[in-house]
């Protein structure tokens, strides 16, 4: 069966749209996977399916498919890319809010054609820990869950960081066993600024941006730098996202990610 995509990309980081509210496509992780494929397939990061709610807690719902065929709970470029899918498709829904793996999140229409992201209350922040790395065996390292995990090292430089070798090494270590971790390294390069290099769980290589994981840096820095609302973080593709927050001192809340998203083409694949 032919059935049309969008090809999109936040940051540079690139997803497959699908509209699946009547087509109820189910894809296999082999489907997937191909589809991903950079070089057989159309190429990305993962597949979005735009789907019905199943409950009356949101307007609409998403799968989200890494392409590692793999689902996971939460993507927030993926979130952006998709809030522009659904807003180009319905021009009257600027506003709305669809089902994911980590919870109801909301998308809202911002200046410049941004695209604002409410995430997932964050969790599970662990600040000042250490774990044992072939290069220091007490290598300080945070961690932060803001609808995946992230654990998140601060570097003197992250142009100096061989982000592949060291991301798989602590994606794939012990303490963040079974399931592993996200990985994100952050540069601080001036007040209430961040620059972050990512290894993305599911992708396992970098990527040139991840929002959830800029989302975490954001929040460690606010613990553990006195960062306060609006960051600017600038990502490896060279765009700047922001996130802003509200934060009481013991939890945060309210916190959006702010970027662009674009329809880069169109067209058909066979599922």
């Amino acid at each position: 069966m032919k059935v049309p995509f969008t090809k999109m990309q936040g940051a540079a980081n690139d997803f497959v749209l699908i509209d699946n509210r009547m087509l109820s496509i189910v894809l296999t992780p082999e489907q997937a996977i191909r589809i991903c494929d950079r070089y057989r397939g159309v190429g990305a990061a993962g597949i979005l399916l735009w789907e019905k709610s199943t409950t009356n807690l949101a307007d609409w719902k998403w799968t989200f498919i890494q392409c590692d065929g793999d689902t996971a709970a939460m993507c927030g470029n993926g979130a952006r890319c998709f809030g522009k899918f659904v807003h180009t498709n319905l021009q009257n829904q600027d506003d709305f809010t669809f089902e994911t793996g980590a919870g109801i999140v909301s998308i809202a229409a911002a200046p410049n054609n941004y695209i604002s992201v409410t995430l997932p209350n964050p969790k599970d922040v662990k600040l000042h820990d250490t774990i044992a790395l072939s290069s220091n065996p007490a290598t300080p390292v945070h961690f932060a869950n803001t609808g995946v995990p992230h654990a998140i090292l601060y570097v003197d430089d992250v142009n100096a960081i061989d982000v592949v070798s060291l991301g798989r090494e602590v994606r794939y270590h012990n303490h963040y066993a079974p399931h592993g971790t996200n990985v994100n390294f952050v540069q601080i390069i001036g007040p209430n600024q961040l620059a972050v290099r990512s290894y993305e769980r599911g992708v396992e290589v970098e990527t040139l941006a991840c929002g959830t994981g800029v989302a975490a840096a954001v929040i460690t820095a606010a613990r553990t730098h006195q960062f306060t609302s609006p960051v600017r973080v600038q990502v490896a593709s060279g765009d700047e996202l922001e996130i802003t927050f509200d934060d009481d001192g013991t939890q945060f809340t309210n916190v959006h990610l702010i970027g662009p998203a674009e329809i880069t083409f169109t067209g058909e694949i066979d599922v």
